[in-house]
């Protein structure tokens, strides 16, 4: 773990989702945590695959430090950053985004200030500790108490892949360790819980899914496709920013056709990164019809519609003694039939299913 002057516990979190917890550092578990020697950077971090290297302007190293936290004095002989001149510097660098990391530090002097800032994202500050350093905004000042360690966390929801402290200096013997409990940041850290389609009607699909977390979660785009090659943007709906809690969403597509359609999300966050779901498909929500057959207008004249409430249909035009004039296949809605080249008269329409049922109408041609 990094040790730093003033216990700098770093223990980069993703802050979205539940599973991260147990991997953060917090007062529970940092008695435990491995501590990286402040002369092993450049440091890969095992549990997340984050490496993480340094940059120090005016800073010494000691070779044995002891951390207190709440009565709890953390001992060891891991070489650590000694905090103990004019303004000193250290940057982290990772090689992936981090929302949070958390500095344990030992502080000796109430005259003490410690600034934090990221390159991307604003910081906010949590004391986990003591009150003997007073986290606001985004720097730690001591109190004019006795001297103390305190574990703090830096937390930035946006993420970012660089982070300054910077020591004012005035401090004699503060230390500092990163621990190596932090995690990258995923790209675009939803969590997508439930995505699913279903019939409202013969023309209406709903969509309806779920999210458990959001992280800076700008908007979802619904997609549809025939054919899963080409995809049509239905809509945008707006997401919940960032949330802990479980958000619902729905929108409902006016679907017309009788095959299989298939739906996707693509969620883009607020700086423009986007990520797609996984794709499900639905088949046709028109419900399986009786055969019925509509002729319209009769008297028909230049052409006539047959309406079915089936695919798959066919349809024959006889004259009155049965010979067979034309064969369509029907498909399920309407279907025009062009009638320019039939004397007047009247015919008959024989429509045999799939299962090979006949139904016969009469047709009148009057032009």
């Amino acid at each position: 773990m990094l040790k730093m002057k003033t216990l700098f516990k770093l223990a980069v979190i993703l802050f979205l989702l539940p599973s991260v917890a147990k991997s953060q550092c917090t007062i529970a578990n940092y008695l435990t945590a491995f501590r990286i020697p402040a002369t092993s950077y450049p440091y890969t971090s095992v549990s997340s695959g984050v490496t993480v290297s340094v940059t120090i302007v005016n800073i010494s190293t000691l070779s044995d430090v002891a951390y207190a936290c709440n009565g709890n004095n953390y001992a060891g002989a891991t070489p650590a950053w000694w905090l103990n001149s004019t303004t000193q510097r250290i940057v982290l660098n990772f090689s992936a985004p981090v929302t949070r990391f958390t500095v344990l530090a030992n502080g000796i002097n109430a005259t003490e200030i410690f600034y934090y800032a990221a390159a991307t994202g604003a910081i906010t500050l949590a004391d986990y500790c003591t009150t003997a350093m007073i986290p606001s905004g985004s720097q730690i000042t001591y109190t004019p108490t006795a001297a103390g360690g305190s574990l703090i966390s830096i937390i930035n929801p946006t993420g970012s892949t660089s982070y300054t402290m910077t020591h004012n200096g005035l401090g004699s013997g503060s230390r500092v360790t990163l621990l190596d409990c932090f995690l990258k940041l995923a790209p675009l850290p939803v969590e997508l819980t439930d995505f699913k389609a279903q019939c409202r009607s013969n023309d209406i699909v709903e969509l309806q899914w779920q999210t458990a977390s959001e992280l800076e979660n700008d908007f979802f785009t619904i997609e549809k496709s025939y054919d899963t090659k080409s995809w049509i943007d239905l809509a945008n709906v707006k997401g919940a920013g960032t949330s802990m809690s479980v958000k619902n969403y729905s929108y409902r597509d006016n679907n017309k056709s009788a095959g299989t359609v298939y739906y996707r999300l693509k969620q883009t966050d607020v700086n423009r990164n986007f990520k797609y779901s996984e794709m499900i498909a639905l088949n046709t929500c028109h419900e399986k019809g009786n055969g019925e057959l509509v002729i319209y207008p009769n008297p028909a004249k230049s052409e006539v519609i047959f309406k079915t409430d089936v695919d798959g249909s066919t349809a024959e035009i006889t004259d009155l003694i049965g010979f067979k004039l034309q064969e369509i296949l029907l498909e399920r809605g309407e279907n025009k039939i062009d009638l320019s080249n039939y004397a007047n008269g009247t015919y008959y329409i024989k429509v045999k299913n799939k299962n090979g049922e006949i139904k016969t109408k009469k047709l009148l041609i009057d032009n």
